[in-house]
């Protein structure tokens, strides 16, 4: 089975109707402040410009030494310091609320990068 692709406009589209449903500042979320965040920063994460998550897959590819397109999650789940350094990486950048596991999918579902 192939992982799906993405691409940045559909993934714009998808961040926008994110927003417009839940709001970027909306305090009356039912599924709880950390669900809400982690969606909002998922879908911001998606719709990232491609030079910019273009740099942090590269930056991930040279933590876990790997020059294949496909980053491994398993590569970074054999070394926690490798994780904690990405997931630093992903909280400096905003993203504090979004799992290295959704990153890295999104990572290697874009298409453009």
């Amino acid at each position: 089975m192939t992982t799906p692709e993405v691409t940045w406009s559909g993934c714009r589209q998808f961040a926008t109707d994110v927003r417009s449903l839940f709001g970027d500042d909306d305090d009356n979320w039912d599924g709880g402040e950390s669900s809400r965040q982690s969606l909002l920063q998922l879908s911001k994460f998606m719709a990232m410009e491609r030079k910019n998550l273009g740099e942090i897959k590269r930056v991930f590819a040279r933590l876990i030494h790997e020059e294949e397109e496909e980053l491994s999650l398993h590569a970074f789940q054999a070394d926690g310091t490798i994780a904690n350094q990405a997931t630093s990486m992903l909280a400096a950048k905003g993203f504090s609320s979004l799992s290295l596991q959704d990153a890295i999918s999104v990572l290697n579902r874009r298409l453009d990068i």
